[in-house]
């Protein structure tokens, strides 16, 4: 399987997860959603990318930031969530 392939196949999980996590429990649904994506945010800024010797690099690259577009819109959340906790 291609990483593209990998990706996509990814996406269309988070919309299935999404739109489940709204039909059996919509009270923890947003807030879960959102837990979500601050998993993969917190992921993609994991480490810093270019610079050198850890100055000036970059928390995500562009190729990360599109993916964690694409999540928030897999999901239905905001990309720029901070500090989501599960079921909040």
């Amino acid at each position: 399987m291609q990483i593209g392939e990998l990706k996509g196949k990814a996406i269309e999980e988070l919309r299935a997860v999404s739109a489940l996590v709204e039909t059996k429990a919509p009270d923890d649904a947003t807030g879960f959603k959102a837990w979500l994506n601050e998993v993969a945010r917190k992921a993609a800024e994991a480490g810093n990318e270019g610079g050198f010797l850890g100055f000036g690099g970059v928390t995500a690259s562009d190729a990360e930031r599109a993916t964690l577009t694409e999540i928030a819109a897999a999901l239905g959340t905001s990309e720029t969530t901070q500090t989501a906790t599960p079921f909040s």
